[in-house]
């Protein structure tokens, strides 16, 4: 296996195993090669570029077929290829990383949202304190389930219910306890402190909205088309350049190896473009494991927002702030009458 690292505490506040390739590992990931992933999804088509390659070479040896192509022409046409299929893998990447940094995002918010509930509203509302951190940590599995929602599915991150447990559903209820917690108070600072937290409620909103762009909007057709049509025009042409480049004994090798390479990258690209669409698995082999990392998230939140047993509040001496020691009695949970 390859290296196995914990995840940091700050993302998931218990480990789970992030698999993590090291330069060691080289004879290692070579022998498991028979076992790859992509290997498998991408054999059937090698398989028929082989069996044309096989062709070409049986039948030169037979003498039934001269035909050879020019070496210049295929080489040029390998080189734009190259960089075509490298730049879109590169832009499937681009998606995979924005929806990262979208879940890093998530726990930012959530952890703000969890903290400025247990600071400012709980002291003065604690019910309406524990409504709010109770939904901020709904958010999260959440907004799991719609980046598991398959296209063509119903959306289950847009609100039909605004009780409901969708994702747009919970910043409805984030939302509406935060107005009845401004409700019940009337101080200036206090109003200013939840209009920022209502801010950290829009931030989670978009969130849904980013994810569902990632969802939704695949990389253009018409560009994936012809990659796809101009790689296997170039990878079935091959043989008539190696047949002989290399010969006929090696035709067939050559034609394999480098259409593993080929296909291989393509593959890669096509399986990271959708960053949800394995998001079962426990790893961030081909998608992001919205699931692991939402528990972990969930965790986060629980612990920011813990909420202390309700004090009640003495008088101010003036100018807004506690009398003297009043501080020191509400963290003892006990409030002696001032002198």
């Amino acid at each position: 296996e390859l290296v196995t690292m914990a995840a940091p505490p700050s993302e998931t506040s218990e480990p789970f195993p992030i698999t993590r390739y090291s330069s060691q590992d080289w004879w290692r990931v070579l022998k498991e090669l028979p076992s790859s992933s992509v290997l498998v999804r991408i054999a059937p088509r090698m398989a028929a570029n082989v069996v044309v390659a096989t062709l070409v070479a049986w039948l030169r040896v037979a003498g039934l077929l001269r035909l050879s192509f020019p070496a210049l022409p295929h080489q040029l046409a390998g080189a734009f290829l190259g960089l075509l299929v490298t730049f879109r893998t590169n832009s499937a990447y681009a998606r995979f990383w924005e929806a990262r940094c979208i879940w890093g995002k998530v726990r930012g918010v959530t952890e703000a949202l969890a903290i400025g509930a247990a600071t400012y509203v709980a002291p003065r509302a604690p019910e309406h304190a524990r409504a709010i951190v109770e939904a901020v940590a709904e958010y999260p599995p959440a907004l799991a389930r719609t980046c598991k929602t398959q296209p063509g599915q119903p959306d289950r991150g847009r609100a039909v219910d605004p009780g409901g447990d969708d994702a747009i559903g919970v910043c409805q209820r984030i939302h509406r306890s935060l107005a009845a917690a401004e409700a019940a108070s009337e101080k200036t600072f206090y109003s200013l402190q939840l209009a920022a937290l209502a801010a950290h409620a829009d931030k989670l909103v978009d969130v849904v909205g980013a994810c569902g762009r990632i969802m939704r909007t695949p990389l253009p057709l018409s560009y994936s088309r012809h990659t796809s049509r101009f790689l296997s025009i170039w990878s079935f042409t091959l043989p008539f350049v190696l047949i002989d480049a290399v010969g006929y004994l090696a035709t067939v090798p050559a034609t394999a190896v480098l259409c593993w390479m080929l296909f291989g990258i393509e593959d890669i690209g096509h399986q990271i473009e959708q960053p949800f669409s394995h998001s079962d698995e426990n790893t961030f082999d081909t998608s992001i494991p919205v699931d692991t990392l939402a528990a972990g998230i969930v965790r986060q939140v629980e612990r920011a927002g813990k909420l202390e047993e309700p004090v009640h509040h003495q008088p101010d001496i003036g100018d807004g702030r506690p009398a003297n020691g009043e501080v020191a009695r509400r963290r003892e949970g006990v409030l002696a009458p001032a002198a």
